[in-house]
């Protein structure tokens, strides 16, 4: 339970509610400086112009929802967030991202609400999410002969029914099944026909599957789809109601004390998520199924575990810069990369260079103090790691040393944070009950990706002064 200290008797929670709520008052879109620039973002991230408070008696009305509507249609393309990060610093944590999308559906398992993607190859070739009603669609699956998997995987391949009900009992997001259905009703799976008896046999009444636009036509006319396909909205808004009620309980009882219409923001700076950053990535789904970039827990350890690189000091713990630009996150997603709006939660962080960073993980990795020339080889974090923690920190802030011949952030603040669960999405639902997971939303369905070119040509037409360009 020490670890729990920070948010269980703070003495500061009441002092940062009152500073959150006071920030609260802010969100009114008609009071902003630039209710214009506000109703874009918030339209990109899927909020429809209708749900803004935009007000008729605004004498800049029609203006503002004109530049909303076209930015609301763009976000229905995608999701946004990631590369709309230099445009998120003004917003309120916690701003909605209402539309999925034809990228994103959900499956209730339980009390588990599971996200199911489209793969980017699917998605390149112009696939889309579709809801298939499962009695009639099996019926007609069970015409394909050898391709038909029965109650428990009778007929499919050795152990791959097995294999994916393992992996559905704590998975993050699963990838939906690829179908195509021809003129005539039949059916034929491209890939993921295991999954799909999986959650047929879990009785699911609906479920998403990824289909062309001649095979919707087709499934439509032999009335495999479901009559009225559940949106994926309402998951969210589940998310941010548990969110609410449980930060509205008493400190002792895990909440933190917050009124009852207490929004995102206040919990986040009650819970100490108080610092905006932003994580560049690069993004590639190489052959095997190893894949970079559709983040929804980080990873320090993903430069060896699914990059294949050496241990390096990049395994010193999760990273981020105070710039969405060029000058820090921007340098590391790359043109064809995301960057994630995040909000860090730093209790003691231990301010230094990254040279002094370095040299100190290679001294105490191979327990041998660097001359000064020297150039430090870090291929051990832990001995630092665990250093730090026992001196009672619990990230790093890290500035350019004046005339370091190391170029690691210049003109920038970086920040290392020692553990996953001290970083969180800006757009998180900020459970206190959750503050340890290591989800980012930690109860918000995970965003996509919008790194498809044509798509973020699009956006930039829409708005190249707000993107820079």
């Amino acid at each position: 339970m020490a670890e729990l200290g920070a948010f269980f008797g703070n003495p500061n929670i009441q002092r940062q509610g009152a500073r959150a709520r006071a920030l609260a008052g802010q969100r009114d879109v008609n009071t902003l400086a630039d209710p214009r620039t506000y109703a874009i973002v918030q339209g990109l991230l899927g909020t429809a112009p209708d749900q803004m408070g935009l007000s008729v008696l605004n004498p800049d009305y029609e203006k503002i929802r004109k530049a909303a509507e076209p930015a609301f249609a763009l976000g229905l393309l995608g999701q946004a967030a990631p590369l709309l990060a230099p445009m998120t610093k003004g917003l309120p944590v916690g701003a909605s991202i209402q539309n999925v999308g034809k990228d994103l559906s959900a499956i209730q398992i339980g009390d588990r609400t599971i996200p199911v993607t489209i793969n980017r190859i699917d998605k390149k070739s112009g696939g889309q999410l579709v809801n298939v009603n499962p009695s009639a669609f099996d019926e007609a699956f069970s015409k394909t002969g050898w391709q038909y998997v029965g109650e428990k995987g009778k007929q499919g391949i050795s152990g791959r029914y097995e294999k994916f009900e393992n992996f559905l009992k704590d998975a993050k997001s699963i990838e939906a099944s690829n179908v195509s259905v021809n003129k005539d009703g039949g059916i034929v799976f491209g890939d993921g026909r295991h999954r799909y008896a999986v959650l047929r046999d879990m009785g699911l009444d609906e479920l998403p599957i990824v289909m062309d636009k001649e095979s919707i036509k087709n499934a439509k006319k032999f009335g495999y789809l479901a009559d009225s396909p559940k949106t994926p909205i309402a998951p969210r808004q589940e998310a941010l109601d548990k969110a609410q009620r449980n930060a509205a309980l008493p400190v002792e009882e895990g909440g933190l004390g917050l009124p009852k219409d207490n929004t995102p923001e206040m919990r986040a700076e009650a819970m100490g998520f108080n610092t905006p950053a932003y994580h560049g990535t690069t993004v590639w789904e190489a052959e095997d199924g190893r894949k970079l970039g559709d983040i929804q827990a980080f990873n320090r350890l993903a430069s060896t575990e699914i990059v294949g690189r050496k241990p390096s000091i990049d395994q010193m713990g999760i990273w981020a810069s105070d710039r969405p630009n060029e000058l820090g996150a921007g340098m590391y997603s790359g043109s064809q990369g995301a960057i994630y709006p995040l909000m860090l939660r730093m209790e003691n962080p231990k301010t230094t260079s990254f040279e002094q960073m370095a040299r100190t993980a290679s001294n105490l990795s191979t327990n041998k103090a660097l001359g000064a020339t020297e150039v430090p080889r870090v291929s051990d974090v832990e001995p630092y790691r665990q250093r730090l923690k026992e001196q009672g920190y619990d990230s790093l802030m890290i500035r350019a040393k004046e005339g370091s011949p190391y170029t690691e952030f210049v003109d920038q603040t970086g920040y290392v944070l020692l553990e996953p669960s001290q970083v969180r999405s800006r757009f998180a639902a900020f459970d206190p009950k959750r503050r340890n997971e290591a989800d980012i939303l930690a109860g918000v369905l995970p965003l996509g990706l919008l790194a498809d070119e044509e798509q973020r040509k699009k956006l930039y037409e829409l708005m190249p002064s707000l993107l820079g360009q």
